[in-house]
């Protein structure tokens, strides 16, 4: 069964009529859905808890333990986006090398060439990218800047 939106009409006292659409519930429920932002918001309140009991301790690693969870989530996921976005830099940067030069010759390449790519690739030559505009994490350090 089809529902018809119903239109409220207003007449004005100059004659004109404005119609406005009624809002179904769903509409409105993903109006409020859209404007709320949610914070965590991980409260410590066992930082400085001198004389507190024996039982604030338990609590406090569990909420440390998940606090670390999700520094090291979202460390992973920054650094996963950061390299997904050099290896898009660089795979743009190639396809308008290879799509601005001009001339057959200079297209077409021999198998020897592409090889020599390959294993410079493979050799782990670095290719230039602009990294300015992106975080780079070194491997073996704790902190991100």
């Amino acid at each position: 069964m089809d529902i018809k939106v119903v239109d409220d009409e207003i007449m004005l006292s100059d004659g004109r009529v404005i119609r406005m659409p009624v809002k179904q519930t769903e509409e409105k429920e993903k109006e409020k859905s859209k404007g709320k932002i949610k914070v965590d918001k991980v409260p410590n309140v066992w930082g400085s808890s001198a004389g507190a009991g024996s039982d604030y301790f338990d609590l406090y690693r569990k909420q440390r333990n998940e606090e670390n969870e999700r520094i090291e989530l979202m460390e992973k996921r920054w650094k996963e986006y950061t390299q997904n976005q050099i290896f898009q830099i660089s795979s743009q940067k190639k396809y308008q090398n290879r799509s601005s030069t001009s001339g057959e010759d200079e297209m077409v390449k021999s198998d020897k060439e592409e090889s020599e790519e390959d294993k410079s690739d493979k050799m782990g030559t670095a290719h230039p990218v602009d990294t300015d505009t992106f975080l780079v994490v070194k491997e073996g350090e704790e902190e991100l800047f």
